[in-house]
């Protein structure tokens, strides 16, 4: 592994040589530490744009509490950093940067409350605006008329011109159900039909719910709406369209029984659900659809290795397969970002906790790209029919954790946080064939109490790997 130097900056470079998978092949991978690792802080990108012969991105550095944000800057050739600035951005926190290409090939930048546009030779800043009202968690580009779309928290949207962020028109939408919540913005393809995602309280089951409305914008740049339903009792994580306009979705859905699933569900365009299924041992964080031939790609960890997904239009699980920064020693990681560099090379960007895993933690952020392979038989997959199941979920005081075996095997069952700590380790044994059940207390291996939040259980035995979301409720 080799190191470079530049600025404050240090990237740990694996050019190629770990392989071809059935799926993919790593063409390349970076580590970058802003700050030298010398200070204990928590490294992680938001948003990730690849223009020509370089990407850029947007790393916040939590160091004791105070955030810094920066704009990188990384050619694709030398896999060196070009240039790193600093960024002034209103809102505190990491959950809602984004940064996307405007229609003449340069940055925008936006967080909760502002939007500014930036060179991609230099990164000096073209215009700054404050949006009055708060902004949601995804900007959209309408590619058309030089325009860009962004959507409020308060179900505004505005529609800008992005050589100089004058706002050009704003519309509202109608409000039926309680306590909304503006979340995403998709359009299709021609920039004509406009999807809202909202978070609202109205489930059936359980306290969420996601509301979708359907409209057009006119050529006069009016807004007609066209139809809205409610989703109940899920959570909207991420979404994205295909070429014939079908929209995915990945989400958290609470089932009757409280239990948390994730699930990647197809809608029609007038909101008719096509298919869903379950996404198993992969906590996402990432959705893609490569159009023209419209396969979706889920990216994000399972017990700290970074995964990849691939799904075809139907639904149906390809591959999944673990990326080869999870088979060092010196990481645990997750993707969080990934765009298609080309027709055939996807691009990601991660977080990567260093070890060993101790507090103070560090994370860095890392980058990737891998080239997708064809594989012998793209409608067929094995998958083991092991299974962990944990009940109820979210709870408060305990939860089952049911494993169901094919085969006898020498199992461990263990929990870890959310900074992929072990929390407990909850069984070391050997299990037959069947159905086997443990319960988890909430306490860790001192007999304490965690606090409430989310945790992943973790059952592994030399065939094969599992891991449940469960979350603690107060």
């Amino acid at each position: 592994m080799k190191k470079f130097t530049c600025l404050i900056v240090i990237l740990l470079i694996i050019i190629g040589g770990l392989g071809a998978t059935e799926g993919f092949q790593e063409l390349w991978s970076i580590i970058v530490d802003l700050e030298n690792n010398t200070t204990p802080s928590h490294q992680s990108a938001h948003g990730l744009v690849s223009i020509e012969d370089s990407f850029f991105t947007i790393i916040v550095i939590i160091i004791n509490g105070n955030y810094e944000k920066k704009l990188i800057k990384i050619n694709k050739t030398t896999l060196t950093i070009d240039w790193t600035i600093n960024i002034d951005l209103p809102y505190s926190g990491t959950n809602n940067f984004q940064l996307i290409q405007s229609p003449d090939n340069q940055l925008i930048i936006v967080d909760n409350q502002s939007i500014k546009k930036i060179s991609t030779s230099d990164g000096s800043v073209f215009w700054s605006q404050t949006i009055d009202h708060t902004m949601a968690h995804f900007w959209q580009i309408w590619n058309i008329n030089n325009q860009i779309v962004a959507y409020s928290n308060n179900q505004k949207f505005a529609i800008i011109n992005h050589e100089n962020g004058q706002i050009i028109a704003e519309h509202d939408l109608s409000v039926p159900f309680s306590q909304l919540s503006g979340r995403h913005i998709l359009t299709s393809l021609n920039g004509v039909n406009f999807y809202f995602f909202d978070h609202c309280f109205d489930g059936d089951n359980y306290n969420t719910a996601t509301r979708l409305t359907k409209g057009t914008l006119t050529s006069t740049l009016d807004f007609e709406e066209d139809w809205q339903i409610k989703i109940a009792d899920e959570v909207l994580l991420k979404i994205d369209i295909t070429t014939d306009e079908k929209i995915i979705t990945l989400s958290d859905y609470v089932t009757p029984d409280k239990v948390i699933t994730t699930l990647l569900r197809k809608f029609e365009t007038n909101g008719e659900l096509i298919w869903e299924t379950n996404i198993v041992n992969l906590v996402p964080s990432a959705l893609i659809v490569k159009r023209p031939s419209n396969d979706i790609f889920i990216s994000g960890n399972n017990n700290g290795q970074a995964t990849i997904a691939k799904y075809n239009q139907s639904g149906n699980l390809l591959w999944q397969l673990v990326h080869p920064i999870a088979h060092t020693d010196n990481y645990y990681a997750t993707v969080c970002s990934n765009i298609f560099n080309n027709n055939n090379t996807l691009l990601l960007a991660g977080k990567a906790w260093v070890m060993p895993n101790e507090y103070p933690y560090r994370t860095h952020t890392w980058f990737s790209e891998i080239e997708l392979l064809p594989v012998s038989n793209q409608d067929e997959i094995v998958v083991a029919n092991n299974q962990l199941t944990s009940y109820p979920n979210p709870f408060k005081k305990q939860t089952k954790i049911s494993l169901d075996l094919d085969q006898s095997s020498q199992v461990s069952v263990s929990v870890y946080n959310i900074k992929g700590q072990l929390v407990n380790t909850l069984a070391d044994t050997f299990w037959s064939a069947g159905s086997q059940d443990i319960i988890w207390d909430g306490k860790n291996s001192q007999g304490q109490l965690v606090g409430p939040g989310i945790y992943f259980i973790r059952a592994k035995s030399e065939s094969f790997s599992l891991s449940k979301k469960v979350l603690i409720i107060k």
